[in-house]
């Protein structure tokens, strides 16, 4: 996960964009989770993992 996110924020950097727009989050999905989907402020989530990640 964490050489995911160097590889995002060295894309971002490469291109000009604001590598902010990127972040990692790392946590049991029933608590973070939840929080960032029904959080109205955040327009997009994407996740990387297992089956039960994308349930």
């Amino acid at each position: 996960a964490i050489a995911v996110t160097k590889i995002a924020t060295d894309v971002c950097v490469e291109n000009d964009v604001d590598p902010a727009i990127f972040s990692l989050t790392i946590g049991k999905g029933s608590t973070v989770g939840d929080r960032l989907l029904h959080d109205k402020r955040i327009p997009l989530v994407s996740a990387t993992g297992s089956c039960a990640v994308g349930k």
